[in-house]
């Protein structure tokens, strides 16, 4: 499954491996152990890794009913189980596939990786439309940065202008770390690649954490410590 964590760490929203259904789980009281959970009405496939926002909002990509690939927020201010998916605004979508999306700290934008029908992959950073009530409503045509990366799997903020990203910037390389700033510039890590490298987390100082396999791998300078088993890992 593909998981993620509420800011205050009371609720987890959870995609099944083959990206059909999203199951919700909110803390009730002191102990984690007690909450309620749901599981979402179908609402569409592919669906990426979810993410949560400062402002009560849960993000959620992939295809909708009608085929086209969307961007869902579900306000999780209601009652879990009963808010439904709503799609936002995104005319400049297209027939783009999301393959990862991560909400920014300040939740006033969205870092997606982007895959097009060529198979092109794109790393862009969208603005976030608001309504009065201050849900999302849309997002604004991406900023595209990291142009020399020629693919990529994921993707986190590791501040308010940088990106790491999941990936190679040519065909030789092998998938690792990737720093992408917000003005363009792209710098390759000194961190060595490790084979099977599927999600990358910002784990503070600007250090990062690598799941591959069964093990999370924690960055240390330019190395990497001996891995914590693990199947998943999240931050807030």
């Amino acid at each position: 499954s593909k998981l993620a964590v509420a800011p205050d760490l009371r609720e987890l929203a959870a995609v099944t491996g083959d990206g059909t259904a999203l199951y919700r789980f909110r803390q009730s009281g002191e102990s984690p152990a007690t909450g309620q959970s749901a599981q979402q009405t179908p609402f569409g496939t592919d669906l990426v890794r979810p993410a949560f926002d400062t402002h009560q909002g849960l993000w959620l990509a992939g295809v909708g009913a009608a085929g086209a690939p969307t961007i869902w927020v579900i306000d999780t201010r209601g009652e879990i189980g009963r808010a439904e998916p709503r799609p936002l605004n995104t005319p400049w979508l297209g027939a783009q596939r999301v393959v990862a999306l991560k909400v920014a700290p300040d939740a006033q934008r969205v870092a997606l990786l982007l895959r097009g029908s060529d198979g092109r992959i794109r790393i862009g950073v969208a603005g976030v439309l608001r309504g009065q009530d201050q849900r999302a409503v849309g997002l604004t045509e991406p900023l595209t940065v990291g142009a020399q990366v020629i693919d990529a799997t994921d993707l986190t903020w590791t501040s308010a202008y940088r990106l790491s990203v999941l990936g190679r910037v040519s065909a030789a390389q092998d998938v690792r770390a990737t720093s992408v700033e917000l003005d363009g510039r792209t710098e390759g890590s000194e961190l060595p690649a490790i084979p099977g490298a599927q999600t990358i987390i910002p784990l503070g100082g600007g250090r990062i954490g690598i799941v591959a396999g069964a093990g999370l791998f924690a960055s240390v300078a330019v190395n990497w410590q001996d891995p914590v088993a693990v199947t998943d890992a999240v931050v807030p």
